[in-house]
């Protein structure tokens, strides 16, 4: 700390870094949440088409091919998507009109909101497909309000220094524990329950009961988001203190010319450093500012 009460930036290495936004419970617990629902998500991406298609089966249509029900589920996730991160910014905006933890409440709500509609989906299949399709677009929109609001969450609660690295951390837990990791637990448990038979109504057990397990997860995430949200503002003032923060300017002293001096944002004024040739003529450098 310098004697004017500016402070002096420093690198860090990863390492570092990662410890740093390990101590950020709003990241820590929003990445979590979002872990829950990137599960969620790759499990319907990947055993949906199969697992309506079988219940077609077993209510007794044949016609109907893996191609074309791919096709609706494709048209149905699509269009969820689009419906879901639109919903969820706009109703966290006026939630947080009221609650500054907004954010984090609008996830939790959805995650915990889309369990009864998909679990109604994996009940009424046998029976009504048109009442199962409009279900899993309901559920997976309410599941999709999330992806714009982590984003933003990780934005304003992670220091401006830190969130490159802590943007990469969440991406990596969350497609790798998530997406990445409910094919292969579900797909074992499936095959655990009979879902390898060969027998059409067997199989459609097996993975029915394996995707129960999604709810279970959903409802973990909802957990998570609701904990991140007490945390949320406190982690947002801190990340603004520690960003809020600084100009840099290049102050050439002796043998390091790669000093540099951070002065308070609120005496930020257009600084000008004059370099004096050897030739006697002066050049001005613009001020470099960082926040």
């Amino acid at each position: 700390m310098a004697e004017d009460g500016a402070s002096h930036h420093s690198n860090s290495t990863v390492a570092e870094d990662i410890k740093s936004i390990a101590k950020n419970k709003t990241f820590v617990l929003s990445s979590l949440g979002n872990t829950c629902v990137t599960f969620v998500s790759g499990a319907l991406a990947f055993f949906a088409p199969k697992f309506m298609l079988n219940a077609y089966r077993v209510s007794g249509n044949d016609v109907i091919h893996l191609d074309d029900v791919s096709l609706y589920m494709g048209i149905i996730t699509t269009s969820a998507g689009f419906v879901g991160v639109a919903l969820g910014t706009v109703v966290a905006r006026h939630v947080k009109r009221v609650h500054l933890n907004g954010d984090a409440l609008v996830c939790a709500v959805g995650i915990l909101a889309s369990s009864p509609f998909l679990y109604g989906a994996l009940v009424l299949c046998e029976f009504n497909m048109i009442i199962t399709w409009i279900l899993v677009f309901i559920g997976e929109t309410l599941l999709f309000m999330n992806w714009p609001l982590v984003a933003d969450m990780l934005l304003y609660t992670v220091p401006a220094t830190l969130r490159s690295t802590a943007e990469a951390v969440q991406l990596f837990v969350c497609h790798m524990l998530g997406d990445a990791a409910s094919p292969f637990i579900l797909g074992g448990l499936s095959e655990a329950l009979g879902g390898a038979s060969g027998d059409t109504e067997t199989e459609f057990k097996g993975l029915q009961n394996s995707l129960f397990i999604t709810l279970f997860i959903s409802v973990l995430g909802g957990g998570f988001f609701l904990f991140s949200s007490l945390y949320l503002v406190k982690d947002k003032n801190a990340a603004e203190a520690a960003t809020k923060g600084t100009a840099v300017r290049p102050i050439h002293t002796g043998s390091r010319p790669d000093h540099r001096q951070t002065l308070p944002l609120d005496d930020m004024v257009p600084l000008m450093e004059d370099d004096d040739d050897s030739d006697g003529h002066t050049d001005s450098q613009l001020v470099l500012l960082s926040t």
